[in-house]
């Protein structure tokens, strides 16, 4: 007999899902930008039951829809499902939640609008969904190979230049400044020269992404912590899908302004989603050679 989930259960659950999702922010939006039919919750509920190692998640009937089948003796993973409730009420704001047990009198007060029928949606967790690595699907058939590309500095270029923001280089950047996002009399991009081709695309990301979330704006009023956390989300989802996503250092960073801020990932996650998606498209339609000299401080 299946034991049933208690209470204990459940808060356990959702605990171990928040923290692996904490230790590892980087592949939750990655997670995130692959899951895009689950909710947060949903994802943080895959995340924390696999151990961040979920690519493609599907019920039972939709991998054997695909002439998929899973694997004899996996567990599904448990995830929210809405559930929608109708009731009743009369009059007086009494609830009646058998819609089948009213009489004759109730049903024409609900005919003609005395009563009210309302519903309610609540999410009950359930095990739902297999991951690709419990069936018997080639994962490689599903999955493509990231691979790196090779002009992604000239593509950012290309989509700065688009945007309408100044990208500068400079040798007198410390350690601490390996690049900044500002908005003068125009939108500016500044980077140390001196860094590694995939270092400088990591800072570069992570500045444009600060101009693509209004982040330089004058009336922007988002928390600095909040401001770091989302561009470097954006820049390791956008880094990740190219190949050049240093994810220790960025989950490092994550973890610190979220520890650090007050603001919650579900807050944000749209904004980061979206804007990655966006930067990903643009990059991905370049298609041109960029001088870079045309973009050179002297």
């Amino acid at each position: 007999m299946k034991k049933k989930l208690t209470k204990e259960d459940l808060d356990a659950l959702i605990d171990s899902a928040v923290n692996e999702n904490r230790a590892n922010l980087v592949n939750y939006f990655r997670l995130s930008n692959t899951f895009t039919k689950y909710s947060p919750k949903n994802i943080e509920m895959i995340n924390g039951q696999t151990g961040g190692l979920a690519t493609i998640c599907k019920s039972f009937s939709d991998w054997k829809s695909e002439g998929v089948y899973v694997n004899k003796g996996e567990s599904a993973i448990r995830i929210f499902v809405p559930q929608t409730n109708k009731f009743v009420v009369d009059e007086n704001g009494y609830v009646i939640n058998n819609k089948s047990k009213l009489n004759e009198l109730q049903l024409n007060k609900l005919s003609d609008g005395t009563y009210k029928e309302k519903e309610k949606i609540t999410f009950k967790l359930a095990p739902v969904v297999f991951d690709i690595k419990q069936t018997n699907a080639d994962e490689t058939n599903y999955v493509e190979s990231i691979q790196p590309k090779d002009n992604l500095h000239q593509s950012l270029l290309h989509v700065s230049r688009d945007l309408g923001i100044k990208v500068e280089y400079s040798t007198t950047n410390n350690d601490r400044t390996l690049g900044f996002a500002v908005q003068r009399e125009e939108q500016i991009i500044n980077l140390d020269a001196n860094l590694s081709e995939q270092a400088m695309n990591s800072v570069f990301l992570h500045e444009l992404a600060h101009h693509m979330l209004g982040h330089t704006l004058p009336t922007n009023k988002v928390s600095h912590h909040q401001k770091e956390f989302e561009a470097e989300s954006v820049a390791a989802l956008v880094g990740d899908n190219f190949g050049c996503c240093d994810e220790v250092s960025s989950n490092k960073y994550l973890q610190k302004h979220l520890e650090d801020g007050d603001f919650q990932i579900e807050d944000t996650i749209d904004k980061i989603l979206d804007i990655s998606s966006d930067l990903i498209n643009s990059i991905e339609e370049l298609e041109v050679d960029i001088d870079h000299d045309m973009y050179l401080e002297q």
